[in-house]
C-alpha cells in the first residue's frame, strides 16, 4: 500500500512529497504519504456519518485501481 501511495504522489503531482511512518501500540504501523497537490482523491476525502465505499474501476481499464485497492486493504487491515 505504501508503494502505491508513494508512486501516485511521484507520478501525479509536481513538487515535494514525503512519507512518514509512525509505530503504534501493539506492533501496528501508521503510514502517512503527503504531496503538494491540493487535490484529494474522492474516496479518501469524503467525510460523512456513513462513509461511502469507493466505486470499483471497470475491469477493462489499464489504470485507476491503485487507490481503490489501497482503500480496500486498509479497511480490511484496520
Amino acid at each position: 500500500m505504501t508503494s502505491e501511495l508513494v508512486s501516485n504522489a511521484y507520478q501525479h503531482t509536481k513538487g515535494p512529497s514525503s512519507v512518514r511512518l509512525v509505530a503504534l501500540y501493539g506492533g501496528r504501523l501508521r503510514v502517512f504519504v503527503w504531496d503538494g497537490s491540493p487535490y484529494v482523491p474522492p474516496s479518501f476525502g469524503e467525510v460523512s456519518v456513513a462513509p461511502s465505499r469507493p466505486v470499483p474501476p471497470a475491469a477493462d481499464v489499464e489504470h485507476g485501481r491503485g487507490l481503490f485497492l489501497v482503500r480496500q486493504c486498509a479497511d480490511r487491515w484496520g
